[in-house]
């Protein structure tokens, strides 16, 4: 592995990162935090590194901090698992496209679009 950018406290200096996702193209990341009730996405700019360009608000209706991350295979949707739900984002916009619930209750520990 080699570390090609570091980002100092992505959620504020008392949250840490409990997950990361990058887009297949690698522009673009999204991570969240078990103390912050929220997702970060960023742009990856080639002098500048990854800047924080949105926040998004978990909405109401799933329950839980984001368990797990993925985006799909153009970069264009993320989804972030909560719960018993996953919320599809447009990965663009940025803004949430639909809750999705899970028949059984549970989301598995890894998404794929």
């Amino acid at each position: 592995y080699v570390q090609g950018a570091a980002m100092d406290s992505p959620h504020g200096s008392t949250c840490g990162v409990s997950h990361v996702a990058v887009s297949p193209a690698g522009t673009a990341a999204a991570s969240s935090s078990a103390q912050e009730d929220a997702l970060r996405l960023y742009v990856r700019d080639t002098r500048a590194g990854w800047t924080c360009v949105h926040r998004l608000d978990r909405p109401a209706g799933p329950r839980g901090r984001a368990s797990t991350l993925a985006y799909s295979a153009d970069g264009s949707v993320l989804a972030s698992a909560h719960g018993s739900s996953v919320c599809l984002w447009d990965a663009v916009a940025p803004a949430l496209l639909r809750v999705v619930p899970v028949p059984g209750g549970g989301v598995p520990g890894t998404l794929r679009l």
